[in-house]
């Protein structure tokens, strides 16, 4: 959102009003913006298609369009030349990500959907002066990042922001536009402009204390500070590895990053493993059943062994192992991963070596002495 605001300002308002080293620093940093997800692609094409309908192809010669494209390509360039192996992580992701996508009923009933059905009746409804920019440009770019935000297909609360953002700001501008079309509006409020700015950021200041209200006292239980004590105590240094199909890469992170131990494993997280079990959990009840080693798809069975690997290469101090959940509701079951992973020899003989210390969450917590091996 700071990143690609000021660009979408620009691009609604005329060329003079910024000079020409202005407008290349605004469309670098909006390029830098858009660069961080291919989709965020979708708000800058809209910004930039009504900005064709404005002005023709001239708008694709603005400093800040070409400077915003450069910039995307030197970023893609430089992750290319530097990071070859991106494609091929791509590619398994590609594959495999599905495997934690919302039902589309969910996708609809999100607020920021029914906020953007409210603010394109009311741009149908009026009729905007033709020198009005500002909130169409707005509402173009409210419009491509929720794309962006549904064509993920998770609705997680972060990938929602910026249509959050600039829909709010929409809303603003169109109120803005109203009170200058509404003769004897803008006299009714006290302080005219500076008054109605004012309120708003009072309003923003509100609306903020809820996140800090929630930053104390969250909704989901906090996983994280229990498994830091276990770390300090268990494990200071690492080797730790957590093991979990459904809460991803929470909690083991941050609290690696909080406490520097040493983490044992080349993935993250199991983010992988829902995929390969989506049609179980999505089509019966009770304990999900493991696919045998020799039964695994080609690239299961691929991130099975790289796990088994790295389990061998680097036998943790503190293990974590999340709980299977056969009576969850379907997209909630996980795998027995303990019993997943022991299907592997090796996996099973450093499993035997560890015994149960305590319990965070849906997880236990194992150790074993200085000896645990595959071997």
């Amino acid at each position: 959102v700071l990143l690609t605001l000021p660009y979408v300002v620009a691009a609604a308002a005329r060329s003079h009003c910024f000079s020409t080293v202005a407008r290349v620093v605004i469309g670098v940093a909006a390029g830098l913006g858009f660069a961080i997800k291919p989709h965020f692609f979708a708000a800058w094409f809209g910004v930039e298609l009504l900005a064709w309908r404005r002005e023709g192809w001239p708008a694709l010669r603005r400093a800040e369009f070409i400077a915003a494209a450069a910039a995307c390509a030197c970023y893609a360039i430089a992750a290319t030349v530097a990071t070859p192996e991106y494609f091929g992580v791509l590619d398994q992701v590609r594959r495999v990500y599905g495997g934690l996508d919302s039902p589309s009923a969910v996708l609809l009933r999100l607020p920021e959907v029914q906020l953007w059905i409210v603010a394109a009746a009311l741009l149908v409804a009026i009729r905007w002066p033709a020198a009005a920019r500002l909130h169409s440009t707005l509402f173009a770019a409210s419009t491509g990042y929720l794309i962006a935000a549904v064509a993920q297909f998770k609705g997680w609360g972060y990938q929602l922001y910026p249509a959050r953002a600039f829909t709010v700001l929409f809303l603003v501008a169109a109120v803005a536009v109203l009170l200058d079309i509404l003769p004897g509006a803008l006299s009714i409020l006290r302080g005219g402009r500076r008054g109605l700015a004012t309120v708003f950021a009072g309003a923003m200041l509100v609306a903020s204390i809820r996140y800090v209200a929630e930053a104390r006292r969250p909704v989901s239980p906090d996983l994280v500070t229990p498994l830091i004590a276990a770390i300090r105590t268990h494990a200071p240094d690492g080797p730790l590895t957590v093991l979990s199909m459904r809460t991803i890469i929470y909690p083991a992170f941050p609290s690696v990053s909080y406490t520097g131990a040493s983490w044992g494993l080349r993935h993250n997280a199991l983010w992988f493993l829902p995929r390969f079990y989506e049609d179980q959990d999505a089509s019966g009840t009770g304990a999900l059943q493991p696919h045998a080693p020799e039964r695994m798809p080609t690239l299961e069975r691929s991130f099975f062994d790289q796990i088994v690997e790295d389990l061998c290469r680097f036998p943790p101090r503190l293990l974590a192992i999340e709980r299977a959940a056969p009576a969850a509701p379907a997209g909630r079951r996980a795998l027995d991963l303990r019993a997943y992973y022991s299907q592997d020899s090796r996996a099973k003989r450093l499993f035997d070596s560890y015994h149960p210390v305590g319990a965070v969450g849906p997880f236990t917590l194992l150790t074993a002495d200085s000896s645990a091996s595959c071997n």
